[in-house]
């Protein structure tokens, strides 16, 4: 019964907000306070990224909207709190797209989201019986973006997933987010200067005696 009342709250905050097309103001049905509650601390806690939650499974998963803002606010408590100060208050938009450590974050995260959500689609393709009620893509970037920002929010039961999935998983988890943030791992700053260091060393196997320098540049805040 709980679940189910939860999933009604949801269900009316989610219309209330965004009614089907053609429904005036008039016939919206009312915003339950319980629900403006949890729509107000889901939506924080999946800004911590400390899994600070009233559910950690996302009981109205096949809603789409709810599923793109936690998403959204994954990604955003996983982001370096200089770069988000100088966004908000500044509006410095290119010391956020010209950080490496926050491209290489949202490249390793796109490039997680894809290979999983094909995993997942090759294994419905073989069994259309297997993960019953899975959509592959919007899962898949659900699942990645709570796993390597250390949220900890699941709406579908990824034990049952291909095991290629599960590498994938425990990859982008190891790594994390970026450095000074809310999100866990090792941080995206380490593992970018460990792939530039990998990168140094097989570029010395031609010339061993070459000085080939390792840069990482973040920038200065101004």
């Amino acid at each position: 019964p709980t679940l189910f009342r939860s999933r009604l709250h949801r269900a009316s905050t989610i219309t209330f907000f965004f009614p089907p097309p053609g429904v005036p103001r008039s016939h919206r049905p009312p915003l339950p306070k319980r629900a403006a509650l949890e729509a107000i601390v889901e939506t924080f806690a999946a800004y911590g990224n400390g899994a600070f939650t009233l559910h950690h499974f996302v009981p109205f998963q096949t809603d789409g909207w709810v599923q793109l803002i936690l998403v959204l606010m994954m990604i955003a408590g996983a982001t370096n709190v200089t770069l988000a100060f100088l966004l908000l208050r500044r509006r410095q938009w290119r010391a956020l797209v010209g950080n490496p450590e926050w491209r290489f974050f949202l490249t390793l995260l796109a490039a997680a989201i894809t290979v999983v959500g094909l995993l997942l689609y090759w294994a419905k393709s073989r069994d259309a019986l297997a993960l019953p009620g899975l959509d592959p893509v919007r899962d898949a970037a659900f699942h990645v973006t709570s796993v390597a920002t250390g949220t900890g929010l699941w709406s579908y039961n990824f034990a049952y997933w291909p095991a290629g999935t599960l590498l994938v998983l425990l990859l982008v988890m190891v790594v994390g987010g970026s450095a000074g943030s809310a999100a866990g791992g090792i941080k995206a700053f380490r593992a970018l200067t460990l792939l530039k260091l990998v990168g140094r060393e097989l570029r010395r196997l031609v010339p061993p005696k070459a000085v080939i320098p390792l840069r990482v540049e973040i920038g200065r805040a101004p």
